[in-house]
């Protein structure tokens, strides 16, 4: 069988071991080289370009049926030793002052999570938990999906994520309005990110006022499966046009930024991955990256205005 393998990249140094155990059992196997962002970031058109039969995507649970090919996933399972497990948990409790805790975390940690949540219980925590609208499993939140905690921000009185970094619960920091902490079980530590949610909320503020200003957008389209939005990019480009401004829709499987600064527009506004517009969006000098809720916020605001 030809089998094309992907990996996010924390994992691409595992690929040319699972290459190697692949075509001892007779396989004829591709590795895809290029970035891949998650689970909506499935390489179909390379698969389909050397003709492979199977992907295995390696780090990510299901998010998308795909029709074209067959698509094996392989999720990641990383198990915290009982002891250290226990520690955070109850450092965690003491330092959150709060009792109704809304729980949240990747797929890496779905396995431990009843632990977590019984550990939780013992140091007199009562848990809330959810499945959001794009995942499998409960608790779980993804950079473009972060419904397992807004679907319970009223019944609680903050929010955990357990996991490392900041990728995944960044987006539930700034759509929920309730003390936000983390446990890191890899650098050891308990603590509390609320007050970059203001910080955030600023940049996004300082985006739309720059934007008020731009009179030519070019609006982003990803042709990534899970996140190819055409519907959504050429009603932008109408609604562009209500208010007086011009879109000039752009195309491409992945963003460099370097090159899209080369485009002689004002600004831009994002309809692939969310992160984009969060994490990149003052990357280029005074040409703000809007999120499509930024762009309709900024579309009211100057309807109001008369334009």
């Amino acid at each position: 069988m030809r089998i094309l393998l992907q990996f996010p990249e924390g994992l691409k140094k595992e690929a040319l071991v699972y290459a190697k155990n692949l075509e001892k059992e007779g396989n004829e196997v591709f590795i895809s080289a290029s970035p891949c962002f998650g689970a909506c970031d499935i390489a179909i058109d390379e698969a389909k370009k050397i003709g492979a039969e199977k992907i295995i995507h390696f780090g990510h649970s299901k998010l998308l049926d795909i029709k074209e090919i067959e698509v094996e996933y392989v999720e990641p399972r990383i198990e915290i030793e009982k002891e250290i497990l226990k520690e955070l948990i109850k450092e965690a409790s003491t330092k959150i002052k709060f009792k109704k805790i809304g729980l949240v975390t990747n797929i890496s940690h779905i396995s431990q999570l009843r632990e977590i949540k019984e550990l939780f219980k013992e140091n007199g925590k009562e848990i809330f938990t959810a499945i959001g609208e794009r995942t499998k499993n409960e608790a779980q939140i993804l950079g473009c999906d972060v419904t397992a905690a807004t679907k319970i921000e009223k019944d609680v009185e903050a929010f955990v994520y357990f996991g490392g970094g900041l990728f995944h619960p960044l987006g539930a920091l700034i759509l929920t309005n309730k003390p936000f902490f983390i446990i890191d079980p890899f650098q050891r530590k308990v603590f509390e990110i609320t007050n970059l949610r203001e910080k955030y909320k600023k940049i996004s503020n300082a985006k739309i006022s720059i934007a008020s200003q731009a009179k030519t957008f070019g609006i982003l389209v990803s042709t990534k499966p899970g996140q190819f939005n055409l519907e959504k990019a050429l009603k932008i480009k109408e609604d562009l046009k209500r208010i007086g401004r011009e879109g000039f829709l752009l195309i491409a499987n992945t963003f460099d930024f370097n090159e899209i600064s080369n485009f002689n527009v004002d600004a831009f506004i994002n309809t692939s991955c969310p992160r984009v517009s969060l994490e990149e969006g003052n990357r280029i000098e005074n040409k703000p990256i809007l999120s499509i809720e930024e762009f309709y916020f900024l579309f009211e605001l100057l309807k109001a205005k008369g334009f």
